[in-house]
């Protein structure tokens, strides 16, 4: 058995939530989406509440070592530029298909995106979920992140899948591919989004840094990183 060092146990951490979605790293990416437990984080992990930040104070270079530490003791394998748990080479042919259908469902979403920028009241669509980091499955549905002016939530829900029924574009039983899913609505003064997330919330945590803006207005999607920076910090 080996005895692992707080950072060899925030790599697999990181791995290992990746890999339930069939989703190898690589190097950069294990780096920059690098996932510590906030009661675990030591001194050396700077003020990071999960991901390493920029002003973090372990070097890259020395966390390239420890990942090839991992390496050799066969906890990480590395193909094609990605890395991951072992006996999971299958993944990375995964990821690079999920890719290609990823890019093909985003040009389907910014279409969906402009008509909702028409739409009064909307401040900010983003993509979220598993599009947003380009791991579409084909018969995966597309995820819209919304945000609108204040005292307009429910309008702007309306408007939106009003519409969407409308097109025949919402998703049905047995029927979600490529369909618009409406998952999260917010208000552009109340994007402050920690209240929702549980003691040490990995997924929602990912979940919210990885979505991707398609349209902003009035600097929304700034507003909204600036309101959710206890993702970064103590």
């Amino acid at each position: 058995m080996f005895d692992y060092t707080d950072l060899e146990k925030a790599i697999l951490k990181t791995l290992a939530y990746f890999d339930i979605f069939d989703f190898p790293l690589t190097k950069w990416e294990i780096w920059q989406w690098l996932y510590l437990p906030e009661k675990k984080r030591p001194p050396d992990f700077g003020q990071s509440a999960g991901f390493l930040t920029e002003d973090h104070k372990l070097k890259f270079s020395e966390f390239v070592c420890v990942l090839d530490g991992l390496l050799s003791k066969q906890r990480v394998i590395h193909n094609r530029g990605f890395y991951f748990l072992s006996g999971r080479e299958a993944c990375v042919a995964s990821r690079l298909d999920r890719y290609l259908i990823a890019e093909t469902k985003f040009k389907k979403f910014h279409r969906v995106a402009w008509l909702f920028a028409l739409m009064p009241f909307v401040r900010l669509v983003a993509a979220c979920n598993t599009l947003a980091y380009s791991n579409a499955r084909e018969d995966s549905d597309l995820d819209f992140f919304v945000a609108c002016q204040p005292g307009r939530i429910w309008t702007v829900r309306l408007l939106t899948a009003g519409w969407m029924i409308l097109l025949g574009r919402r998703p049905r039983r047995q029927r979600d591919r490529d369909r618009v899913c409406l998952s999260f609505f917010v208000v552009e003064n109340k994007m402050d989004l920690s209240p929702m997330a549980f003691d040490d919330d990995i997924h929602f945590k990912y979940w919210l840094s990885q979505m991707v803006p398609v349209y902003t207005q009035h600097k929304t999607f700034t507003a909204f990183v600036n309101s959710n920076m206890w993702l970064r910090r103590d």
